[in-house]
C-alpha cells in the first residue's frame, strides 16, 4: 500500500511539472472559490464560537437546556452547547467545539466519538445559497435525520454525566482569549484549504471526475443540478450528499481532531445512515 500511495504522489509531481501552467489555473479558481465562498462564513463561526466557549457559554448551556438535551440522547450536559451550536454553524465547525471540550477535559474521547455521529449539520446559509428553492425541506430532513441519529446512537458508548474539570474562568483577559482563537481559526482554515486543493489536486492530475464528486460535496451538487433528473430526485440527491458530506468534509473534521484517538469507522457508518435516511424523509415530504 504505501509503494502504491508513493508511485502516485510520484505521479502527481511528475504531471504537476509537465501541466504546470493549466494545474495552476485550477488550483487558483478553487483558491479563490474558497475565499470566495467558504472562508467568510468559516472565519465567522469558528472566531465566534471560540470566543463563547472560551467566556463559558459550556457553563451557561448546560445549566439551562442541558439537561433536557443530555436525556434525548444520554450525553453529559455540557455536550448540550456542541449540539445546539452544530446546528448552526455547521460542520466542520462541530469537530472544532468538540476539541475545545476536549482540551479542557470537559468531554472525554468516548463522549465525543458518540458526539461527531449526531452533529453532523450542514451549514443553514450554505444550503439556503446553494438551493434557494427547496432549502427548507432540505434542511428539516437533514436536520431532523441527525435528531434521529441521536437517538439510534442513545447508549453507544452508554450515559455519560457531567466530568469534574467544569470550564470556571474567573480572570478573563478578553484580549488574549481572542488572539488564541483567532489564531486557532486561522490554523484550521488553512489546514481545510490545504485539504481542499489536495483532493482536488488528485481529481484533475489523475483526470477522474467521478473522484472530485466523492471527495467534494458542492462539486457533486453542482453536477447534479445541471443534470437531466426530475427535480424532485436532484433534491433528493442534494439531501442525502449534504448529509454525507463528501470525503473532504470527512478529512477536514478527523484534522482538526488529530491525536484524538477517535474512531472513523463509526462516524463514517453514521454519515451512511444520514444519506439514506435524509434523502427518504425528503422523499415522502416533497
Amino acid at each position: 500500500m504505501k509503494k502504491l500511495i508513493l508511485a502516485l504522489i510520484i505521479y502527481i509531481f511528475l504531471k504537476i511539472f509537465r501541466d504546470y501552467a493549466s494545474i495552476l489555473i485550477y488550483i487558483n479558481d478553487i483558491t479563490y472559490l474558497f475565499f470566495k465562498r467558504i472562508f467568510p462564513s468559516l472565519f465567522i463561526f469558528f472566531t465566534i464560537s471560540s470566543l463563547l466557549l472560551n467566556l463559558g457559554l459550556v457553563n451557561y448551556l448546560s445549566n439551562s437546556i442541558g439537561s433536557i438535551i443530555s436525556k434525548v440522547f444520554n450525553i453529559s450536559k455540557n455536550s448540550a452547547a456542541i449540539f445546539m451550536m452544530s446546528i448552526i454553524s455547521g460542520f466542520p465547525s462541530n469537530s472544532k467545539y468538540i476539541k475545545e471540550l476536549l482540551d479542557k477535559n470537559i468531554i472525554n474521547n468516548k463522549e465525543a466519538s458518540k458526539l461527531l455521529l449526531f452533529t453532523h449539520f450542514a451549514n443553514p446559509l450554505f444550503i439556503i445559497s446553494l438551493v434557494p428553492n427547496m432549502a427548507y425541506l432540505i434542511i428539516f430532513s437533514h436536520y431532523i435525520t441527525n435528531i434521529i441519529l441521536g437517538l439510534i446512537f442513545r447508549n453507544y458508548h452508554g450515559k455519560f454525566q457531567n466530568m469534574e474539570n467544569i470550564y470556571n474562568e474567573k480572570n478573563i483577559n478578553f484580549f488574549k482569549i481572542l488572539n488564541n482563537s483567532l489564531k486557532d481559526t486561522i490554523d484550521i482554515i488553512l489546514n481545510i484549504l490545504g485539504i481542499i486543493v489536495f483532493f482536488y489536486l488528485i481529481s484533475i492530475t489523475l483526470n477522474i471526475s467521478f473522484l472530485t464528486y466523492v471527495l467534494e460535496m458542492t462539486s457533486s451538487i453542482t453536477y447534479i443540478l445541471n443534470t437531466n433528473i426530475p427535480i424532485k430526485y436532484q433534491y433528493m440527491l442534494i439531501t442525502g450528499i449534504l448529509s454525507f458530506g463528501g470525503l473532504s468534509i470527512h478529512m477536514q473534521v478527523f484534522s482538526i481532531l488529530d491525536n484524538k484517538k477517535i474512531r472513523y469507522l463509526p462516524y463514517f457508518l453514521a454519515r451512511i445512515l444520514h444519506f439514506i435516511i435524509s434523502s427518504v424523509i425528503f422523499l415522502i415530504l416533497y
